[in-house]
């Protein structure tokens, strides 16, 4: 499969929208808050009031990035880079990964995955590392499928907490 089309936020629509993948910047914050309410809903965890500042904010963070895939966005990966003692070099962590339902099955969320982990590579990540309940078959099938790794499972609640890690 080839690689996901990274684009500039303000470039001409991608003639194959199903591989777009492009990184959010301001002027994407109605559709990414968008977004992010309706993952919270769909899982029944409602982000809380205020969510469009602090994605605001977050946009503006250097260590920080969404990724966008669809024109216009129909999922988004959240990224964040960090500094770890252990290592020389920094990891990069999913926070999520989402594609609304009725857009699923159509290569979205692998093109979000494939992005998420070249971003990290081109920062120098040494590590790539999420996490998904057992309940969500359809993710970690994702997951196993593009290389990443059962590291660990940790009880959280009523399931499971699997997590997934990848040597950069």
């Amino acid at each position: 499969m080839a690689a996901p089309t990274h684009r500039d936020p303000g470039a001409d629509p991608d003639p194959d929208p199903h591989r777009t993948v492009r990184r959010a910047g301001s002027s994407d914050l109605p559709a990414l808050a968008a977004l992010v309410i309706a993952f919270g809903a769909e899982f029944d965890d409602p982000p809380d009031p205020g969510v469009e500042g602090r994605l605001a904010a977050t946009l503006q963070d250097p260590r920080a990035m969404f990724l966008l895939a669809g024109a216009p966005p129909v999922g988004f990966a959240a990224v964040r880079v960090r500094d770890v003692y252990w290592s020389a070099r920094p990891e990069a962590w999913l926070e999520d990964l989402y594609v609304v339902p009725d857009r699923r099955g159509e290569g979205r969320g692998r093109a979000l995955l494939e992005a998420a982990i070249a971003t990290a590579r081109e920062r120098g990540c040494g590590h790539f590392e999420l996490t998904t309940t057992e309940e969500d078959v359809a993710a970690a099938a994702l997951y196993r499928a593009s290389g990443l790794r059962e590291t660990e499972q940790d009880a959280e609640g009523s399931g499971r907490v699997i997590w997934f890690g990848l040597d950069l």
